[in-house]
């Protein structure tokens, strides 16, 4: 195991990323339903889970593990304040996260005089 290998599993073990992801469940009748999942996924899988996510067939448990799940489309607001308390996610987390991003990456543009 290489330094690389050290420092990629000692960043999934201490952080991950938190999703909320929509999907579609086949339930044991066969029939599709809708389902939602916040799913802390492991940094060094992320840009996997994305791809697997853009092809749409994966399992969430490979990429990461399930904080909680239920039927429907959205969680329960007892739910959303679960994830607010525990781990800081709100439901505009993302959009905070790529605005912050987007910001950094101006930051870090030259600026020519």
């Amino acid at each position: 195991m290489t330094k690389s290998d050290d420092f990629s599993k000692t960043v999934d073990q201490e952080m991950g990323y938190i999703e909320f992801i929509q999907a579609t469940v086949r339930d044991e009748d066969g029939k599709e339903k809708p389902h939602w999942y916040y799913v802390s996924i492991m940094p060094s899988k992320y840009e996997d889970f994305k791809a697997a996510q853009e092809q749409g067939s994966y399992d969430i448990n490979d990429f990461g593990e399930v904080l909680y799940h239920g039927p429907g489309t959205e969680p329960s607001d007892e739910v959303k304040k679960t994830m607010e308390e525990a781990y800081g996610i709100r439901d505009d987390f993302e959009e905070n996260l790529q605005e912050a991003v987007r910001q950094i990456n101006n930051l870090r543009k030259p600026t020519h005089f």
